[in-house]
């Protein structure tokens, strides 16, 4: 009795079908395998992304963050340009900074309607620190809500990435967020010719860089998706 064996795809459950011809075919199916897009693109911080809760930031490299918003489907920049993220700028004292920048004075930086925020930049002047990413419903109005703490280390800029996003917290957003950063320091690095809002009483009042002697915001950058592939 001849038996034919025939390969469909390469991974799956195998299957047994009698042809009614005195043989038997092997057919194997599979459903889709679906990769954590996010996780390939980690090599050196790769340990510390397994081994994090979902949801969680994750300090990583600059060249996984950069792996990631080039590989990672449906990826765009927010905040501070490339140029602005590489250049250290002017340092300002304060013991807790919360803020939302923007390059346009007339427009807040924003995430908007089913945009997941997976990967950010945070920088201090010359200090070790805290950094909490997180956003608030109403452009510098009330205290925004925070997600886990990551530290900063000096001197540079450290690049942070959330485990598989999910949930309301980290999107897809269902209404426009202000994303906001939460800095644990004394020093503050900033970017000069941005606009932005910085606060030391938990959001409640926020206060306007544009315009005062500073003319700046302290540096940040966000990797948003609107593809969720992991």
């Amino acid at each position: 009795m001849p038996i034919e064996f025939k390969n469909i795809n390469s991974t799956g459950n195998l299957t047994f079908i009698n042809n009614g011809q005195g043989s038997i075919t092997f057919s194997q199916t599979s459903s889709a395998v679906v990769t954590d897009q996010i996780k390939a693109q980690l090599t050196t911080s790769l340990t510390a992304y397994n081994a994090a809760s979902v949801n969680n930031w994750v300090k990583i490299t600059s060249t996984e963050y950069n792996n990631i918003f080039n590989n990672v489907p449906g990826t765009s920049k927010k905040g501070c340009t490339d140029v602005q993220v590489a250049t250290r700028a002017v340092a300002a004292g304060f013991t807790e900074m919360q803020f939302s920048i923007n390059n346009n004075p007339l427009t807040a930086l924003t995430i908007d309607i089913n945009e997941y925020p997976i990967a950010f930049v945070a920088e201090t002047w010359n200090g070790n620190a805290n950094v909490q990413f997180g956003y608030s419903t109403a452009y510098h109005t009330g205290a925004p809500t925070y997600g886990n703490s990551v530290a900063v280390t000096p001197v540079g800029a450290c690049y942070y990435v959330r485990k598989a996003p999910t949930g309301i917290e980290s999107a897809p957003a269902s209404q426009t967020l202000y994303p906001s950063l939460k800095i644990s320091s004394n020093t503050f690095n900033l970017v000069p010719n941005t606009s932005g809002w910085y606060t030391t009483n938990g959001g409640t009042t926020w206060i306007s860089y544009q315009g005062n002697s500073f003319n700046g915001a302290a540096k940040f950058q966000m990797i948003v998706t609107t593809t969720k592939s992991w």
